[in-house]
Formats: C-alpha cells, structure tokens, sequence
C-alpha cells in the first residue's frame, strides 16, 4: 500500500470537514474547475456561486445578474490582502449608476452561517507564474480564504512546517490565489499550524480549542485544531474581527488572532453585552502571560466591541499605567486602522471626552482619572480595559476611575498571575460569584501554555553558586558576618533595614557576579554570534551591574572599542527615578536598542553585539 498526503492527511481532514459538526460541502478539484471556473486555470473565484450568493445577501441592490457582475468586475481586479478582507467584511460600496446613492455590498453574512456557502476542494489547479495544484482550499461563497498544504511522514516530511513553507512558495508562484486568502495552514498526521503566508515560522499557531465541539479529543491536536478553527462561525468570526494589519518599520504587517486572543475576546464581548445585568456582572480579568500579544488582544477586543450593533456605539476607555505603553498602545491602535481612537493626553481631555459622550476609543494614562469628578458617564455600554490591572487598582486612581463610570464593564488585564494573597484585583475586576466571593480569572493563557505553542522559549537554568549566595533561614547568621565589626547601635539600625537587597546589591557580590557573567559571555556566548540579557531586581541593581560589567568586559576585551557594549533597557519616570538611574535613559533610542537586540549579531570585531 502506498503512502499519499490524500490518504493519510488530505481525506481525514475532508471527511472531518464534511461532518454534520462543521457542514462544509465538498467537490474534487477538477470539478470545480469545469462547473465553477469554465475551464479557466487561472480564474480564482467560483463566479457562478459568487454571483447567486450576492444577489441573495443584496436584495433591492443586486437585482439583476448585471449589477452582480459589476460586483464581480471589481472584485476579480482586486490584488491587495487588505482590500480584500475590507470587502468581505461590508466594509466597501458601489455605485450603478449616475442617479444612485452608494450601496453597501455585503459579500458574506456573518450572522446566519447557514447563508452562505461553505466549499472544501482538493488538488485544483491553478495556472500563475507557475502551474501549481494546492491540497486543500476552503472557499466561502465561492472566494478562496483557506489554503491548508498537507505533508506525510511516509514521504520523509513529518514537520507541518513543510506545508506553512509551501504556502511561502505558492504565494510567490500564484500569487492571485492570495489576494483574498486569510490564512493558510500546514498540517501532518498528528499537527495543523495555521499562519500567513510567507512569515516566519515562529508566528504560526496552533489553534487548540474545538469550541464549540466537546466531542473532539484533546490528545488528537490535528484534529482539535480543524474543529476550532474550520468551525463555520469561529472562521467567520475571524475573518470578521480577528485580522488586523499593523505597520511595523515602515512595512504593513497582517496579524491574526491566537486561539487565546480569541477566546479572551469573545470571553469580554459576551459578558459586556449584559447591558441590563449589574456591572458587577460585566467584569472578568485576563491572565495573559508575557510575550502572548496581551496588548493586540485589547485591540481585537475594543475592535469587536465597537462594531457589535447590540453595544450601539460605545465608549471603550483603554487605560495603561505608564507612558512607553500608551505609547505603544496608541501606535498599534494607530497602525490598525482601529476605528475612532482618541489618545487623551491631559486630565482635562480625558474629562471632556467623557464629559461629552465621546463615542469610540479612549486610551489613556490611569494617573489621569485623579480627582475626576464621579458619574462622568453613567451608561452601561461604557467598557474599560485595563492594562496590568494588578498595580492599577490600588489605591485612590482606581477608585477615582470607577466611580467616573459606576455603570461600566470593567476588565482588567495582567501578564502576571494574581498572588494568592491579592483580594484587592479580584474585587476591584472579578465577577461576583457570590457574597463577598469574586472570580480569580476570566480567562488565563500561563507560561506554561506559551511555552507548549511555542511562543515562549523555556528558561533552562545553569546555578552558579558564589560566596554570597544566601538561603533565607542563613539570612542572620550572614548579616552577623557582614557587619560584625560595627557597634550594637549600628548594628541595630541596620537589622532594620538589612533584608537581602542589601546583601544582593552589596559591591563585593554585584562585581563577583559581573566577572563571571563578563567571563562567561566573551568565553561561550559572544563567539557563536549570540547576545545576552541581565534581569535585575529593580533600577538600581541595573545601573549596578552595568558600571561592574563595564569594568569586567574593558579587562577582558583590552583593545576593542566598548562604547555602548552594555545598555540599560528600563521604564523612565522622570518624576521618581534618581540621577543615577536617569543618566542611563535611552529616550528615542530605547526602541531602536530592543529592535537591534533581536537581530542577529555582526560577525566584524569592529560591529560585535551588545550582551
């Protein structure tokens, strides 16, 4: 028996489609080019399913096949991913004739799946700079939006990555099979990962929740990922409101959603469409861990919000607590095209939104909201998302902040878990569940998650015990050897304050520690083109081990050129740091260090990385 891709990824993959669970139709490829294409290899849409649909969603505008095919004429012009997408979602109109207003064209119903037509087809061929026949595409409607490449370990392709590759390949080869494509995917036996063609490997996901089908095993990760993501409203809901196009250095970049953001989401949309509950009930935090897009999870978020027609227009109040976040913050909202965003760059602009009825996005600083006046709105389709909720809640800001929008949903979002001892965030965010009782999380994505999709690099520790390396229960015995040479009252006066920053921020330690970190990188780490990041405990410790690093790497690489070898990446509050920590500020050029930190480091001597 021979080994294929259709035998053993292809058919699994159709038939699962094909269920009464997911309801899409199939036809072989080559059918699909005789019926639906007229023979044409290099025709992209199905323009006879194309055409009945439209006159179907447009009634009083499509009435006849001229006025679909105008439509038609249009849309097979079209070569830009973001225009694409912009049609599918409503977003555009036409005008038939010289008499006539602009009409919306609806292309998809998004509401009722059950209108639209939902088209799996295998190995069809398709003429562009080359003649290719992709596995397996997914037409709505008679567009293609899904190209999923299948490989085979029989062939010697076990990785799904084969497949995501193969997508790269096709969109410079066929590149017209692209332009109304919103994702691909490639997939083996056992995986499916789902990303846009042509970027980096690490950027494509696995889709890992099959809701709203229970019925799909958890261990079979293949096919976990076919009913979550190829559900018939999940792809829809997607399509709709979780792909976003960013600009980043310059180029415009397509992002779309992780399984996480989009459960989160929805997790926000559900519960803030309780309008006629108690805003007690409109709450929930979002446990998000570091590095899992928590900041484009707001955006999708305040993007579904905004356009659901239920919240009639809402006033959506995005609120971080240092200024480098609302910085970034405003830069992506900017970069996506969020609908109506206003950045309030002063208390008195944040009260005059609010004090106008301002409809649309907010961002702003939470320090904002102090001494404003209560009740500034007091409409229930007023939502607030909340940045690391778990230092902006406390104290008089966050009372301030909720009694401006008593009647507002309220979620708030943190990278880090909530401590156990923390009843304060659970309050002032959590639903309550009972008496006094509120819910921990709304939805929670943990390290350890990150680190299964790979989103996040496991952190393997190599201990290095030095002279003042302390346990806890030797912190005593340890303070008496320090400072056994001071007097009784001076010793007291430091047993107040001598907890173990002292000891770890003590010169002797700090330059013990920079030696063998210094020796360490140029030994190991500098050679094979690496760099290298110190986490310290505060600001202090950073300036610290930079002056003792310095020192350590100009003995070591006598002769070279040091300047800049070290930087210090920090949050700046001019208002509270010491000089000592203020004359290491990067300004403008913290972004351009932490961008240049992710690139790889020059071989020259001349050029060497940064640790």
């Amino acid at each position: 028996m021979s080994f294929t891709e259709y035998k053993t990824v292809e058919r699994e993959i159709l038939d699962t489609l094909q269920t009464d669970d997911l309801g899409w139709r199939y036809v072989h490829g080559d059918r699909v080019t005789e019926e639906y294409r007229g023979g044409d290899e290099q025709e992209m849409l199905l323009i006879p399913i194309l055409r009945k649909r439209l006159k179907a969603l447009n009634p009083g505008v499509l009435v006849y096949d001229d006025r679909a095919d105008m439509v038609i004429t249009r849309l097979r012009a079209l070569r830009d991913n973001q225009e694409w997408i912009s049609w599918m979602r409503g977003e555009q109109t036409m005008k038939f004739g010289p008499d006539e207003n602009e009409q919306t064209i609806k292309l998809i119903d998004f509401d009722d799946p059950d209108r639209n037509d939902f088209l799996a087809v295998n190995q069809v061929w398709i003429q562009g700079i080359e003649r290719r026949r992709p596995d397996i595409l997914l037409y709505i409607n008679g567009i293609p939006v899904v190209d999923i490449e299948a490989k085979t370990a029989a062939r010697g392709h076990a990785d799904w990555a084969e497949g995501a590759k193969q997508c790269g390949r096709y969109d410079r080869e066929i590149p017209q099979l692209y332009a109304s494509n919103c994702f691909c995917a490639g997939v083996n036996e056992l995986r499916m990962k789902y990303g846009v063609p042509g970027t980096l490997l690490q950027y494509w996901q696995q889709w890992r929740d099959p809701s709203p089908h229970t019925e799909s095993p958890s261990f079979d990760e293949m096919k976990c990922t076919v009913y979550g993501l190829f559900d018939r409203g999940n792809l829809l809901d997607i399509i709709a409101n979780f792909i976003v196009f960013d600009v980043e250095e310059g180029k415009r970049v397509k992002k779309v959603a992780r399984y996480h953001q989009f459960r989160a989401t929805n997790k926000i949309v559900d519960r803030a469409l309780g309008i006629d509950q108690p805003s007690g009930e409109r709450r929930g935090i979002v446990w998000h861990t570091q590095g899992s897009g928590k900041s484009l999870t707001m955006i999708f978020a305040a993007r579904k919000l905004w356009n659901h027609p239920e919240l009639t227009q809402p006033t959506l109040v995005i609120v971080v607590d240092r200024e480098q976040l609302e910085e970034q913050m405003a830069g992506e909202l900017f970069g996506t095209n969020t609908e109506n965003v206003a950045v309030a760059g002063t208390k008195r602009e944040l009260r005059d939104l609010l004090a106008r009825d301002y409809r649309g996005v907010i961002l702003t600083l939470v320090h904002k909201f102090d001494d404003i006046e209560p009740e500034m709105t007091s409409r229930a389709n007023a939502i607030v998302l909340v940045d690391e909720a778990h230092r902006t809640q406390y104290g008089d800001l966050g009372v301030f902040m909720r009694t401006a929008m008593p009647n507002a949903s309220m979620f708030g979002f943190t990278g880090t878990p909530i401590e156990l001892d923390d009843r304060h965030t659970p309050r002032a965010f959590g639903k309550e569940v009972a008496a006094d009782q509120f819910e921990r999380y709304m939805d929670r994505y943990s390290i350890e998650d990150s680190i299964r999709d790979g989103a996040t690099k496991p952190i393997h520790y190599d201990v290095r015990l030095t002279d003042w390396t302390v346990e806890h229960a030797d912190l005593d015995r340890k303070f008496e050897e320090l400072f056994a040479d001071r007097s009784d009252e001076e010793r007291r006066l430091l047993m107040g304050e001598a907890k173990l920053e002292a000891i770890l921020k003590h010169p002797r330690r700090i330059g013990q520690v920079a030696q063998h970190i210094a020796g360490h990188f140029v030994e190991h780490v500098r050679p094979n083109r690496f760099k290298a990041m110190l986490v310290c405990r505060d600001k202090e410790m950073c300036v610290l081990y930079k002056v003792a690093l310095d020192a350590a790497l100009q003995k070591l690489l006598e002769g070279e050129d040091l300047d800049d070898l070290t930087r210090i990446v920090i949050s700046e509050d001019l208002a509270h740091d010491p000089e000592t920590v203020k004359r290491h500020y990067l300004g403008g050029d913290r972004r351009a260090a932490i961008e240049d930190f992710k690139q790889p480091a020059p071989i020259a001597p001349e050029d060497r990385a940064r640790p």
